[in-house]
């Protein structure tokens, strides 16, 4: 994990001379589809993976995507459909009557469940 003073000196998230500034690394690679892409490219930003095991499969990916634009464009799509499923967790357990009815309108409408 990195530590405050890096995160800031270097912009990382957040632009030193404005905050609402996209001018940062996030900004720049932030083509994100959805919140939680969003989310999980910032805390990738914030704690970047360190060991070549973890780091390897990553890069496999990257490369597929790569050579096979046609799959990197379906995945896009396909992602874009998906409910931001770290606030639905969030709802249904605040509050678990009011959100599972939530869950299943979420559930019906991107997945065609009843």
């Amino acid at each position: 994990m990195l530590d405050f003073n890096t995160v800031r000196c270097l912009e990382l998230v957040q632009n030193l001379q404005n905050e609402k500034s996209t001018d940062n690394l996030f900004g720049l690679l932030n083509k994100t589809k959805t919140a939680m892409g969003a989310r999980a490219l910032r805390a990738n930003i914030l704690q970047p993976l360190t060991q070549p095991k973890w780091i390897n499969p990553r890069l496999d990916v990257v490369e597929e995507f790569t050579k096979q634009e046609d799959m990197y464009f379906q995945a896009s799509e396909a992602l874009k459909n998906i409910p931001d499923m770290d606030r639905l967790c969030l709802a249904v357990w605040m509050r678990p009557v009011v959100s599972m009815r939530r869950v299943h309108h979420w559930l019906t409408s991107v997945f065609g469940y009843s």
